[in-house]
């Protein structure tokens, strides 16, 4: 009878102990279920600081993406690459969205920051496979592990560009022979132009700094671009020239991410000029050509015949406010031209010197432009 007593409570007491232990593993379940937020804040003080990536997207279209490390009143600092952050207005951000989740970002009006771990490598991996998973695409990650930006997002951007410049100064160096020919009074007349034509810019680098381009313009003259008058007893001989200038463009452009929308260009050109305009003969004045005598008053116009190649150089700073932007250049061209005229009498001709040398015209000189710009594209 004691030996069953001894084992009624010897059973009794075991199953009080284990149902405690029972009712304490419920409790802390229950607790759990009921404040997560709590148990994950605990969970994390043993572990790193998950990195958070961000994914800008800013007004003029842009968008960066990165470890975002803090902000203040109005600024938000993101570190693209290993120890080096950037600095974002917030002013100029349209929106931001947690690469990871997708979810959008509201920094807010204060100075709060967001710690971002730098050596937690499990973490990096871990969201770069779910940004993969939610946006369909790979992370580029740096030392570390973080990531940096998406596969689209590191490509190359490329854009179109159309601009339309005006001259603020301009020569021709015309050239002695043609001087000589006319009495030493050949002037430049009206050199002002106007320059339009499109480029189309592609991006050559991840950062999206360098940029090559291929493209074509051309120089518009006004009437009397470059005129000249040989004053004698009894009568006048003038010249009158309208150089059309196109040019084939292969330039560089350096976009400096210090000063968003500020770029330097330098843009070699193979140059291509088509002339038109006049020679008059004036009264008391006979000239001849192949063979023939003109007699005056006559005007020959200028035929497809005047024209030559040469080569240009120009650099230039542009300032782009979104999609439109503001330019100067100033540039040289070494350029050479034929002269020939039509002659109902003689047929086409081309002045020539004393000893029957042709003579053309130099077209070099250097230039300075101002003008304004509008990009299409990424």
């Amino acid at each position: 009878m004691k030996k069953l007593v001894f084992l009624f409570v010897l059973s009794f007491f075991a199953a009080s102990v284990l149902h405690a232990g029972f009712l304490s593993k419920a409790a802390d379940a229950q607790e759990k279920a009921a404040n997560p937020t709590a148990t994950a804040t605990a969970t994390s003080t043993s572990a790193a600081i998950a990195i958070i990536h961000v994914k800008i997207i800013m007004k003029d279209g842009s968008i960066i993406t990165g470890a975002l490390v803090g902000s203040t009143a109005d600024q938000v600092f993101v570190e693209k690459t290993k120890g080096k952050a950037i600095t974002i207005k917030k002013s100029d951000i349209q929106a931001a969205f947690d690469a990871d989740s997708g979810k959008e970002i509201s920094f807010g009006a204060g100075a709060e920051a967001t710690a971002v771990s730098a050596n937690d490598n499990s973490d990096s991996e871990d969201n770069g496979e779910k940004a993969e998973k939610n946006t369909g695409r790979k992370q580029k990650a740096g030392k570390g592990g973080k990531a940096l930006a998406t596969d689209e997002e590191a490509m190359p951007k490329n854009y179109f560009e159309i601009f339309a410049y005006g001259s603020l100064n301009n020569s021709f160096n015309i050239g002695t022979p043609l001087q000589q020919w006319m009495g030493d009074d050949i002037q430049s007349g009206s050199p002002a132009f106007a320059n339009v034509g499109g480029i189309m810019f592609l991006g050559i680098d991840d950062e999206n700094t360098m940029f090559l381009g291929v493209g074509m313009s051309m120089n518009l003259p006004p009437s009397h671009s470059i005129w000249g008058s040989n004053l004698y007893y009894g009568g006048r001989d003038e010249l009158v020239l309208n150089p059309y200038i196109l040019s084939l463009d292969i330039p560089f452009r350096y976009a400096f991410k210090g000063i968003d929308g500020f770029s330097l260009t330098v843009e070699p050109s193979l140059l291509m000029a088509f002339l038109t305009g006049y020679y008059t003969l004036g009264t008391g004045h006979n000239l001849v050509v192949n063979g023939v005598t003109l007699y005056p008053p006559d005007t020959f116009p200028a035929n497809m015949g005047s024209m030559g190649v040469g080569f240009g150089m120009s650099l230039g700073a542009e300032y782009y406010f979104g999609m439109f932007g503001l330019g100067a250049k100033f540039g040289f061209r070494m350029l050479q031209s034929a002269l020939n005229y039509d002659s109902t009498a003689a047929g086409p001709w081309s002045p020539t010197d004393g000893s029957g040398n042709v003579i053309g015209i130099d077209l070099g000189g250097s230039y300075m432009t101002i003008g304004i710009m509008m990009k299409f594209g990424s």
